[in-house]
């Protein structure tokens, strides 16, 4: 039951990433990235804002932007206009292989500090990023942008 519950997760989950990219790719025609992504980043803190208050918890605390909290906040930014950038400038199906090949792209990373992976586990992690990077890849984005 749980394969069944998360493969409908899953399909909702990329049903919603179809949504933002139409609406991203609407704006796109018409707003510079700097406005869909405060468009886009009012609408969520409006979101999880009031979702805070209606379960008793403040919406903003003063931790959120010290230290790790501060550094994964910028980092967050950083991507969030990296990835609208480049959700107007390419199609939907090669972003999707791009953030489809993202926990195989840490992986390998995390590799790098601790090698405690078995060879079956590096086999499957290469022949997934492998089949990732077949379906759509890389050097189609060099044409495209």
């Amino acid at each position: 039951m749980e394969n069944a519950r998360g493969a409908a997760l899953m399909v909702l989950s990329m049903a919603g990433f179809a949504l933002e990219d139409m609406f991203i790719k609407l704006m796109g025609g018409a707003l510079p990235v700097g406005q869909i992504l405060i468009g886009l980043g009012s609408g969520g803190a409006l979101f999880f804002g009031s979702w805070a208050v209606l379960r008793g918890q403040p919406p903003l605390t003063a931790s959120m932007l010290v230290g790790a909290s501060g550094l994964r906040a910028l980092f967050e930014a950083l991507a969030s206009i990296g990835f609208v950038a480049a959700l107007t400038l390419v199609p939907i199906s090669v972003v999707t292989t791009i953030i489809q090949a993202n926990p195989l792209l840490v992986t390998l990373g995390a590799a790098g500090f601790a090698s405690a992976y078995a060879a079956g586990e590096w086999g499957n992690v290469n022949a997934a990023l492998g089949l990732s990077l077949r379906r759509h890849p890389l050097f189609l984005l060099r044409s495209r942008l």
